[in-house]
């Protein structure tokens, strides 16, 4: 049980650790608990009573990581799946050691992948796995809500907002945003809806959740700085690191099926 324990431990550093690697900071911490911050995401860090750790992303509840810690020296590679999809949950077993090596540490999401996550106190390569695993579930998170229609917008508002480079207006009544708005504009458009009532509320509260995840999008995934951001047609993107130091470009895609995944450059 100390194993256990001190191998629970031990991982609950490493993700803490890869999350702090990818900008956030802590905004609040109890026993066991942390609440992260990174600008407006906010993503939570927990230890559950089977010493497993559970990784909820805030701007999307619909699914969490949870981390499953296993004190066994050695296992051996088999057929079995790395990871399990159940009820909203992706559990990552997390080993001591494998025979199997996993080459790319996002193929974890795969359901046909067999590799296990080995998180090992001699693997000095540990953070940067788990910051690979984190990057890609954050984003893949949030990709889907890229430029969704903001709809029943109240007349007076539409024409005030599709001035606005940013938004791409569908019909008289629904529009997307598309690239990211300004601090600027942001307000403009908050202080218009002041006096729109209750629809232009509701409204205001639409594009705030849409402004927030295409701010998200427009940051760099390697190094968080702001991009160069060009949208697309079909709910797609292609941006820029303005980073000299970086200069990495990323865009979204989507497969056969229409899910959503993003390409670096």
């Amino acid at each position: 049980i100390k194993v256990q324990d001190c191998y629970s431990h031990y991982c609950g550093l490493i993700l803490l650790r890869a999350l702090k690697e990818l900008n956030f900071e802590i905004l609040e911490k109890k026993q066991n608990y942390f609440a992260l911050r990174r600008e407006n995401r906010i993503v939570k860090l927990s230890l559950d009573d089977q010493l497993n750790w559970i990784i909820q992303d805030e701007a999307v509840k619909k699914e969490v990581l949870k981390f499953v810690p296993l004190a066994t020296s050695h296992i051996k590679g088999n057929s079995e799946p790395a990871t399990l999809h159940i009820n909203g949950q992706v559990i990552i077993p997390c080993y001591i050691s494998s025979d199997c090596i996993l080459s790319n540490p996002i193929d974890i999401f795969e359901k046909n992948c067999t590799s296990p996550l080995v998180l090992s106190p001699l693997d000095f390569y540990g953070v940067e796995k788990i910051i690979s695993i984190l990057s890609y579930w954050l984003w893949k998170n949030i990709l889907n809500y890229y430029a969704v229609p903001i709809e029943k917008i109240p007349t007076k508002f539409m024409e005030f907002i599709k001035s606005y480079p940013a938004f791409k207006a569908k019909n008289e009544h629904q529009i997307q945003l598309v690239k990211p708005l300004s601090d600027a504009e942001y307000s403009r458009i908050d202080i218009f809806s002041n006096s729109g009532g209750i629809l232009a509320e509701v409204t205001l509260e639409k594009i705030y959740l849409q402004h927030k995840i295409i701010t998200e999008l427009s940051r760099c995934p390697i190094c968080y700085h702001s991009a160069i951001f060009t949208p697309w047609y079909n709910f797609k993107f292609q941006a820029k690191c303005t980073s000299s130091d970086c200069g990495v470009e990323w865009k979204i895609i989507d497969n056969a099926n229409k899910e959503k995944s993003f390409s670096v450059c």
